[in-house]
């Protein structure tokens, strides 16, 4: 009527590792939320750089920054110059490409990107008319 040992601690092995497999795959779908939460950080980061990008060239005649720190005088929080997901936060995590130096000429000049693809690859871009968006490779 009860099971032996043997098979108790067969069972006791079977429940274990059933428990370890299934926190394995919590702890990866937590992962994975957590760089997608970053990554959103990482966009509304961009977003806000081209809001003060289209500040800046309003009071410059339409010309953009030629660097971040030129953005200081209408963006105060520097922070938001770092990607969240940012291996190394002692530098500024995107850089102004040069594309162009004037703002709004067109929708599809990118004008910023992150330096480092920090999201599995992909890398977060700011174009000429304010948008930003998620892309792969280097644009």
């Amino acid at each position: 009527m009860f099971a032996s040992p043997k098979t108790r601690r067969l069972a006791t092995a079977v429940l274990i590792l059933g428990i370890l497999s299934l926190g394995l795959v919590c702890l990866a779908a937590l992962n994975s939320a957590r760089e997608n939460a970053r990554l959103a950080g990482c966009i509304s980061n961009v977003q806000s750089i081209g809001l003060a990008c289209a500040t800046y060239a309003k009071s410059h005649s339409g010309a953009l920054p030629h660097k971040l720190d030129d953005l200081k005088e209408v963006f105060a929080p520097t922070e938001w110059f770092i990607c969240p997901s940012a291996k190394n936060r002692a530098h500024y995590s995107y850089e102004f490409t040069g594309a162009t130096n004037i703002w709004g000429v067109s929708s599809n000049i990118v004008i910023l990107r992150e330096i480092e693809p920090n999201h599995h690859g992909v890398r977060v871009v700011l174009y000429d008319d304010g948008q930003s968006a998620v892309v792969h490779g280097l644009p």
